[in-house]
């Protein structure tokens, strides 16, 4: 303890007489040794990024880094009890989240200079509220919280006052709003109730919730899933006796099956619809070519198979669509390869390095756009474990080798600050801490 209090008031020492270096590395080892200080949440907020982070004295709360420095900025739950501040949000300029304090449980808060403002204690004395969820609606926070006598239904907030929007489940039991989604002057969502199951709902941004469809009737769930608001339709994945789970769309007027991929009532169960272009991209399962992309047709009236990347029914499983100008991003199996870094771009679709050569799978994750011309991404290798890749003209090598041998760092999230590239990693000797390495044009 004496060591650590010893390090931090040199550090307050060292910036007030002179010029703190950018870092280039771990930027603070604030739990000394292997214990981890596990960043999370990192958000990008002004000109500095916030997460929650463990330091060992304070517990978990919320700091802040510069783009020199690492503070602290909150102490929410006293003595050195963990506040674990999570579902980062930021709202008109200012961070949201919920966090844990004794003895009102967990409940939302507001970051407000280096202080941290209780907004509503939902739960009272019958516990914490768990606010989740949030959506920004123009001028209004949506959520997601239990007050303990209506359970987990849908409220708003405006800067000054909270109010629950609907009790949709009347009683104490709960919908459950969740996936919340704007498109245009409406907010559309997923609700459960004992009458119709899991459907999907819309408030006009008044007073009126109302239900948009019951696609299984009754109270049987559609369970509408993966909700997405692109160029004024509505995508969303839904269950129906007769189609399994597949692609919906509702256009403002009506909902319709964007295509019943795996005919008759087998699921096809898309995921990750991504916007790239003029397409809605996802991952979907069919009876012929197994898991692989597709894609909404230019007409946006069909859907349309991207391409059979390993050929029969096995699929390749593609993984982390992420769209980057003009470039989408994935991870896929060809059968040959492992679970590779995959792109598509004007000129085709093409793998972008076997980067655990022969079958093994680098399966890489975390795709980041740095710039214009840079991508930074985490893969594995056998030699070198999970450590950070960047593309290059002729594919993609290695950036940083964090974790020298085969341990991995498993380096992300990533954000940038300045000509920073921020992230959480463990270089084996120190837990996992916040980094932030120096990108310049001669480290490429």
């Amino acid at each position: 303890m004496i060591n650590r209090v010893t390090v931090i008031l040199c550090s307050v020492i060292l910036s007030a007489c002179g010029t703190v270096e950018e870092p280039d590395g771990m930027v603070a080892d604030l739990m000394e040794g292997p214990d981890a200080g596990n960043p999370s949440e990192i958000t990008p907020m002004g000109d500095a990024l916030y997460m929650s982070l463990n330091d060992g004295v304070f517990g978990t709360e919320v700091w802040k880094y510069d783009g020199r420095q690492l503070m602290r900025m909150t102490d929410i739950e006293p003595g050195g009890g963990h506040a674990v501040p999570n579902r980062f949000h930021v709202f008109e300029g200012r961070l949201y989240f919920s966090a844990s304090r004794t003895p009102l449980g967990r409940e939302m808060f507001r970051l407000d200079g280096e202080k941290a403002t209780l907004i509503r204690d939902f739960g009272g004395d019958a516990g914490g509220g768990d606010p989740r969820s949030w959506k920004t609606f123009g001028d209004q926070l949506l959520f997601s919280a239990n007050d303990h006598e209506t359970g987990f239904e849908l409220w708003v907030y405006d800067g000054t006052d909270v109010r629950q929007l609907a009790d949709i489940e009347p009683g104490s039991g709960s919908s459950n709003p969740r996936e919340i989604t704007v498109l245009g002057e409406n907010v559309y969502f997923a609700a459960t109730t004992r009458e119709l199951g899991s459907e999907l709902y819309m408030w006009d941004g008044q007073d009126e919730i109302s239900l948009v469809s019951d696609l299984n009737p009754g109270d049987g769930s559609s369970r509408p899933e993966h909700l997405r608001a692109i160029d004024g339709k509505l995508y969303f994945t839904a269950y129906t006796e007769e189609t399994g789970i597949e692609l919906w769309v509702f256009d403002g007027e009506e909902v319709h099956l964007a295509a019943d991929i795996s005919p008759g009532p087998s699921s096809s169960s898309p995921r990750l619809l991504t916007k790239h272009g003029a397409h809605v991209y996802f991952s979907a399962a069919s009876d012929s070519v197994g898991r692989e992309i597709f894609r909404t047709t230019n007409d946006r009236l069909g859907i349309e198979l991207v391409s059979d990347i390993r050929p029969g029914r096995a699929g390749s499983l593609p993984e982390n669509l992420t769209s980057l100008g003009d470039r989408l991003y994935f991870g896929a199996d060809d059968g040959e390869h492992g679970m590779e870094p995959w792109v598509l771009d004007a000129s085709g679709l093409r793998m972008l390095v076997d980067a655990d050569p022969g079958a093994a799978s680098s399966s890489p994750n975390n795709f980041y756009a740095y710039d214009e011309d840079r991508v930074f991404f985490s893969a594995r290798t056998g030699a070198t474990g999970t450590e950070l890749w960047t593309t290059t003209a002729e594919g993609a090598e290695m950036f940083r080798d964090l974790f020298p041998g085969e341990g991995g760092s498993s380096p992300g999230p990533f954000h940038r600050i300045g000509d920073q590239l921020c992230f959480g990693a463990s270089d084996g000797v120190h837990g996992r801490e916040f980094w932030c390495i120096q990108v310049r044009q001669d480290n490429m």
